[in-house]
């Protein structure tokens, strides 16, 4: 039997992004607290989860404009590629590890580098199922990739487009299709002290989930409780449909 796990990110490598030069991340935990000082690096470190979110999501070019191409985004006096590797870990505690590589052009973002290696087992060595350049590669398809399957070739419809993004979206490729799926159901929320100070007691906060049962689904208990005595009317009503909404918000 498998054990089940959550899916998780085990290490992470960043080079050339903005402040990370070449940071290295071993060893992450389901809880991990970045600490520094400002100007260290930190909101640096969660834009490359968002980066790489966007960019399966949204597509490489809309992240780069986004983020002012690779005169912000690559770090000062660096003159190599952006580069990212990250090593997902899925419920069956198999490891997958990802590995993008950027440049620019005169036309815009180029993928210098796009691999995805699969591990089998906990003891087995990672072998590359996935390997594209430029718009061009090959990718082995199927549940459990083995070493010695072949490799497809596929061709993207340019050099800008993610293999991952593209080939995750088959039924042919389920664990391209469910590393991709990890990646762009990552969600951010930034939180300062700045901004809860402004926050009225017994106020409305902002909801900082995207999934659940309801889009206000983190606010249901304050704002039910808040809300009809605001406006006992509407407040009584909006209260009522959210309750349905969301299971276990208060009485």
């Amino acid at each position: 039997m498998v054990e089940v796990s959550t899916p998780r990110i085990a290490d992470l490598r960043v080079q050339n992004f903005r402040f990370l030069r070449d940071v290295l991340l071993p060893a992450l935990t389901p809880f991990t607290v970045v600490v520094g000082p400002n100007g260290s690096g930190k909101s640096t470190l969660f834009d490359v989860f968002a980066f790489l979110s966007d960019s399966l999501s949204i597509g490489l070019c809309a992240a780069w404009d986004q983020r002012g191409r690779f005169r912000e985004l690559r770090s000062r006096g660096a003159q190599g590629l952006i580069r990212f590797e990250v090593t997902y870990v899925n419920r069956e505690r198999r490891k997958l590890r990802y590995v993008l590589a950027i440049e620019e052009t005169g036309r815009g973002p180029v993928v210098a580098e796009e691999k995805l290696l699969f591990t089998r087992g906990s003891q087995g060595r990672p072998f590359t199922f996935l390997d594209f350049a430029h718009g061009e590669g090959a990718a082995m398809a199927g549940q459990a990739p083995d070493q010695g399957a072949e490799r497809r070739p596929q061709t993207l419809a340019g050099p800008d487009l993610l293999a991952v993004s593209a080939l995750g979206q088959l039924a042919d490729h389920p664990r391209v299709a469910e590393f991709r799926s990890f990646v762009i159901g990552w969600y951010l929320s930034r939180v300062s002290a700045a901004s809860t100070r402004r926050l009225r007691l017994g106020g409305f906060p902002r909801p900082v989930r995207r999934s659940g049962c309801h889009p206000a689904a983190t606010t249901c208990p304050t704002s039910c409780s808040t809300c009809p005595s605001i406006i006992p009317s509407t407040g009584t009503r909006s209260c009522g449909g959210w309750r349905r909404a969301c299971p276990g918000s208060p009485r």
